[in-house]
């Protein structure tokens, strides 16, 4: 999550782990994914980045990749929306709220609709 930072990847300070032969594949990021941190403090739920270049990295489990369908929306536009205001203040109204951490799921993100 801290390699998420103002709508972009930062490789700074990179984690590396070690993956099972077959696993690597699923998780890889690719160009114009957008990663959406799902589980977090309640501000920093909804923390997104746009892969906008290729890079070899995988993405954790407290995140959601969004793979945009680049014939029906542009990946940076919905990158925009989904870091804007409005649209971060909405995602925090999904979330659902707990002691230390809250969580937003893919079905409640799904509820949002791009204009």
């Amino acid at each position: 999550m801290n390699n998420l930072e103002e709508g972009r990847i930062s490789t700074d300070d990179l984690k590396f782990v070690s993956l099972p032969a077959g696993v690597e594949e699923q998780y890889l990021v690719h160009e114009n994914d957008i990663l959406f941190n799902r589980t977090n403090s309640y501000a920093l739920v909804g923390k997104t980045a746009l892969v906008d270049s290729p890079i070899r990295a995988v993405f954790a489990s407290y995140l959601i990749r969004i793979e945009p369908d680049c014939s029906k929306v542009e990946p940076r536009y919905l990158a925009q929306l989904l870091i804007s205001e409005k649209w971060q203040s909405q995602i925090q109204a999904l979330a659902t709220k707990g002691v230390s951490q809250s969580n937003i799921n893919i079905q409640n993100l799904l509820q949002l609709r791009i204009p």
